[in-house]
């Protein structure tokens, strides 16, 4: 029952970080022309930020919640996060070619930290938003607040 808990900071993270980043590498891309392809942000940890989020709390929440219905519900969410990425980077190399592909995506990756991991991007403390990491913050605690109003299920497990 504690595996939401250690994911959901993380969820929340992605989430802010990603609503927040100009990448013109997702979905709902916007502030295209200030994306800096050589300093990619959030999106050099993931191109799709935002769906890993979504991804993130599905599965960390599909396990302790092991039911058929709750499979279900968790495994729609997850599916269209991880197969929408696929989609969506198929959709953008067509959209913007190859060249400018390559040239937008050489510093991020889809699997979160793989960039990272293999010296393609980098991150730096000093362009750490701390607004976003508030929020990021404030969505944890709010999610931990409402979560047995709304769902109906304390979301901290006995010790």
């Amino acid at each position: 029952m504690w595996i939401p808990n250690v994911a959901m900071p993380f969820a929340c993270l992605l989430l802010a970080f990603g609503i927040a980043a100009p990448n013109p590498l997702s979905i709902a891309s916007h502030n295209d022309e200030t994306f800096d392809p050589d300093r990619p942000g959030i999106v050099g940890v993931t191109r799709h930020p935002v769906l890993w989020a979504t991804a993130l709390w599905t599965f960390a929440h599909a396990i302790p919640n092991g039911d058929l219905a709750h499979a279900l519900l968790f495994g729609v969410f997850g599916a269209f996060s991880l197969l929408g990425m696929l989609a969506i980077d198929a959709r953008k190399q067509r959209v913007l070619g190859a060249t400018e592909w390559r040239r937008l995506s050489r510093r991020t990756s889809l699997v979160p930290f793989a960039a990272l991991a293999t010296g393609g991007s980098r991150l730096s403390s000093r362009k750490i938003d701390l607004f976003l990491l508030g929020a990021a913050a404030g969505l944890y605690v709010g999610f931990l607040a409402l979560h047995e109003r709304v769902i109906g299920v304390s979301p901290i497990p006995p010790l």
